[in-house]
C-alpha cells in the first residue's frame, strides 16, 4: 500500500525546510574559503591555529552530518508511513479476532490476555450519577403511584361499609301476647 498523498508532502516539505539553511551555510562557507581565500593556508581561530585543509575537513564534516540526518529522516518518515498504512489494513483484523475471541470465552474472561487483550471491565458509575438515578427513579414511582412488593403487602383490603350492614340486626320482637276479649263482670 502507499502512503497517502498529503503525508509524502507534509514530511518531505519540514524535512527539507529544516535542513536547508544549515546545509546553505555550510556550503557557502567551504566554497568561500576555498576559492576566495586561496593564498592563506592557516587560520587562527579561538586561539588555536588552524591549517585550511583542517577547517575545511570539520566543515565538511559537518555538512555530510546534517545531509545524512536529512536522508534518513526522510526514510523513517516513509517507513512511518508504510506502518501507517498497514495498520490502517490490520486493525479492524485485530478487533474482528477480539471479538471473535470474546464470542468464544466471554468479555470478561481472563484467557483474552492470552492473546495480549484486557477483559472487559464493567465501567464505573460516578456518585453524582447514581444519586441522579436514584432522584429520578423515585420520581417516576411518585408520579406513576407504583410501591414495591413489600409495600404492597402492607396494604390490607377493608370490606365498605354501609348504614344497614354495619349495625347489628336486632333479633324480632317477641310477639305480644293476644289479647283476649273480655266481658264486662266475668271474672276469671
Amino acid at each position: 500500500m502507499s502512503v497517502p498523498l498529503s503525508m509524502k508532502w507534509v514530511s518531505t516539505m519540514n524535512i527539507s525546510t529544516q535542513k536547508a539553511t544549515v546545509e546553505a551555510e555550510y556550503k557557502a562557507l567551504i566554497t568561500g574559503i576555498t576559492s576566495e581565500l586561496v593564498e592563506e593556508t592557516h587560520f587562527m581561530l579561538n586561539g588555536t591555529l588552524m591549517a585550511k585543509p583542517e577547517l575545511v575537513a570539520h566543515f565538511q564534516s559537518r555538512l555530510d552530518a546534517a545531509e545524512k540526518t536529512k536522508t534518513q529522516r526522510t526514510a523513517l518518515h516513509a517507513t512511518v508511513g508504510a506502518e501507517h498504512a498497514l495498520n490502517v489494513e490490520v486493525a479492524p483484523l485485530r478487533m474482528g479476532f477480539k471479538t471473535y475471541l470474546q464470542s468464544r470465552y466471554g468479555k470478561n474472561s481472563p484467557e483474552l490476555q492470552k492473546f495480549g487483550f484486557t477483559p472487559a471491565k464493567k465501567p464505573q458509575r460516578p456518585v453524582s450519577a447514581k444519586a441522579t438515578g436514584i432522584a429520578k427513579n423515585q420520581a417516576t414511582r411518585k408520579a406513576r403511584n407504583t410501591i414495591g412488593k413489600k409495600a404492597k403487602l402492607q396494604i390490607k383490603g377493608t370490606v365498605p361499609s354501609s348504614s344497614a350492614a354495619s349495625t347489628p340486626v336486632a333479633p324480632p320482637a317477641a310477639p305480644a301476647k293476644p289479647a283476649t276479649a273480655t266481658t264486662p263482670g266475668a271474672s276469671s
